[in-house]
């Protein structure tokens, strides 16, 4: 999704079970370190799939905006660095360890704003093109 068509679903926010699908996704990757990335708590996530299940209650069918962006976002870099690493299980282990070029951080951690998501895109990009420094 990209463009015009991963902005309107931004707004509007991306279903519950999208946000359920995208978690099982990850293979290396604990759901409470993708819910930390996206900012969103694990207890707020057990409610709402709760809610959602609940036959008759308020269904909680999509997650804000802010949640939404940062599930694209993370997707997008775990793209790229499945590109430029050469499989998803190599892109999620870079995702967990700490990087030299981040001052140590590790690249999940580095999501939660947009700085940190320009530094760990602006790392695999010269990685892809081999300048390291």
């Amino acid at each position: 999704m990209e463009g015009l068509a991963a902005h309107a679903a931004v707004i509007a926010g991306l279903p519950l079970a999208t946000l359920n699908e995208f978690l099982k996704s990850f293979r290396r990757i604990a759901s409470k370190d993708v819910l930390a990335a996206i900012g969103m708590s694990e207890r707020t996530a057990q409610r709402a799939f709760a809610r959602d299940l609940e036959p008759g209650g308020q269904s909680a069918t999509t997650v804000d905006s802010s949640v939404s962006n940062r599930i694209l976002q993370l997707n997008k870099i775990r793209q790229l660095a499945t590109t430029v690493l050469g499989g998803q299980d190599a892109a999620e282990e870079w995702l967990l360890q700490p990087a030299m070029a981040l001052d140590q951080s590790r690249p999940i951690d580095l999501l939660k704003s947009t700085e940190g998501i320009n530094m760990a895109t602006d790392l695999l990009t010269r990685m892809e093109y081999g300048v390291y420094s």
